[in-house]
Parts: C-alpha cells; sequence; structure tokens
C-alpha cells in the first residue's frame, strides 16, 4: 500500500483598480494635470478617490501608479513623500486640507518618471484600505526646478462640484503637509490618473492525501 500526500499555499492574483476617467459617468478628456505641481522646487497636493471609483470592499494596497501623457519628461528623479488616508471626506470645502501624520507616510524615495507610461510607486509599507474613500497627498521635496509643463493625465470633474483636489505650491520652502494647511494656493476639478494594486492574500492550506492500491499494479489501479 502507497500512500501519497500533496499540499501547498496558494495565493490571490493582484487585483488592480484603475481610475483614469472612465469611472462612472466620467468621460475620457484628458487633461495634463499632475499629483504635483514639478514646475516649483517644492509643492503638494491632495487627492480625494471615492469608494465607487475604486469598487473593492477592503484589501491590502501595495502600491499605487500615476501615468503621464507626455512625449517627453524630465529625467532627473523627483524627491516624493507619498501620503494616503482612509477618510470618510469626498472633496475640500473653503480649501480645508486633510490632517495627516507620519505614520501615514507609505513611500519616502526618489521616482523617474517615463512619458506616456504608468509609473508604479512600491508602498514601503501595506496599506489596509477599509473599503471608503481614500486621501493620495504627494509631497515633492526635490528642491530642484523642472519644467512648467509636466503634468500628468486627469480628468474634468463638473464645475458645480466642490473641489476633489487642492494644490500647494512653493519656490521657496517645503510645504508641511502635517501642519494641516487650511488654505491651499489652487483648487482642481482635475484629479490624477491613479492605478491602485492590491496585494496577495494567503488562503488557507490544503493538504490531499490518498491511497494507490494495490501495489504493484498489474491490470487494475
Amino acid at each position: 500500500l502507497c500512500v501519497f500526500s500533496m499540499f501547498g499555499t496558494l495565493k490571490a492574483q493582484n487585483n488592480e483598480v484603475v481610475i483614469d476617467g472612465k469611472v462612472n459617468s466620467y468621460d475620457e478628456g484628458m487633461n495634463r494635470f499632475a499629483p504635483v505641481f514639478v514646475g516649483y522646487q517644492y509643492s503638494i497636493s491632495q487627492q480625494y478617490y471615492l469608494a465607487e471609483e475604486i469598487g473593492m470592499e477592503a484589501g491590502t494596497i501595495t502600491s499605487l501608479s500615476f501615468k503621464t501623457d507626455m512625449t517627453w519628461y524630465e529625467t532627473a528623479p523627483r524627491r516624493l513623500d507619498v501620503f494616503v488616508v482612509n477618510t470618510e471626506n469626498s472633496s475640500f470645502n473653503g480649501l480645508n486640507m486633510e490632517q495627516l501624520t507620519l505614520d501615514d507616510i507609505y513611500y519616502s524615495g526618489n521616482v523617474t518618471f517615463t512619458p506616456s507610461a504608468w509609473i508604479e510607486i512600491k508602498f514601503e509599507k501595506d496599506f489596509k484600505y477599509t473599503g471608503g474613500n481614500i486621501l493620495v497627498c504627494v509631497n515633492d521635496m526635490s528642491g530642484t526646478f523642472c519644467y512648467n509643463d509636466s503634468y500628468f493625465c486627469g480628468f474634468q470633474l463638473p464645475t458645480e462640484e466642490p473641489a476633489r483636489c487642492v494644490w500647494h505650491r512653493s519656490n521657496e520652502f517645503p510645504f508641511d503637509p502635517i501642519a494641516k494647511v487650511e488654505v491651499a494656493n489652487e483648487a482642481s476639478y482635475c484629479i490624477p490618473f491613479i492605478k491602485l494594486t492590491f496585494g496577495e492574500e494567503s488562503i488557507a492550506e490544503n493538504v490531499l492525501s490518498f491511497n494507490v492500491y494495490p501495489n504493484p499494479v498489474q491490470s487494475e489501479l
């Protein structure tokens, strides 16, 4: 009598959520707006992405990507801090900024952008998405000048709606997103195209056992 055992750990594939102007009632018109004003030495932006756009109940986000529509781009990498938070808010009223902490930073480092491509930013720690809206804050700490025309794809929101994205910019000093600045330089109805990657989840290990007989086998198994 021979006894065989088979076991293994299965993992679900990564799920990608793309918000690129084709969600809900938004059209496919594209505007070149960036998550940061890279035409200035220091800049910051905050933008909301809504639960119905994300379409996931909950999960672990391991990276996000932005998409450019440029035929060229500054070759020097940008020094970015990327904050992400779960929130019940869906828009900025009176240009109030979201309160952030150092614990909300999921990436801090250099990012080099490639024309007309998704640029992935892999998180340094997992973001636990709770199923609601999220706020993404990108703080550019490069301190070096880039072209004024360096923007990302975005889509136009109705002008009568509250702002989904706000911008700060300065060529003298960096803004501090933790300070909860109450006034933004500009509100925008365009938010950057984004891709969220939900990480793999381990499925419970299955152990399979079965018997093979008779042994040895002649004409019947």
